[in-house]
């Protein structure tokens, strides 16, 4: 099994750790769970967005949002439409 090297990319006051294959290029918006950024991804040539989610596992936060972000990507898998980006994978990181 390969292991994916990361590295640390700062946009903004936020911070990514991506797999070094992309490489982030501006904030495309900020939502209440997180951050969405539009990146290249070096490997395929392609402009992807990866939606950074916060708060995801904190021990004090709301457990609802946990379930919201779940049901966010299930509802995502299902949807086509050219003003949405289909999910392509998760990454889970630290």
């Amino acid at each position: 099994m390969t292991r994916v090297q990361f590295k640390e990319h700062r946009i903004g006051n936020e911070t990514f750790n991506l797999p070094a294959r992309f490489i982030p290029k501006s904030i495309l918006g900020k939502g209440a769970y997180g951050v969405v950024v539009e990146a290249l991804d070096t490997e395929t040539h392609e402009r992807v967005a990866i939606k950074k989610n916060n708060y995801v596992f904190a021990r004090e936060g709301n457990v609802l949002i946990p379930k919201r972000l779940l049901r966010e990507m299930k509802i995502l898998q299902h949807l086509e439409h050219p003003n949405i980006v289909c999910e392509n994978s998760n990454i889970l990181t630290q």
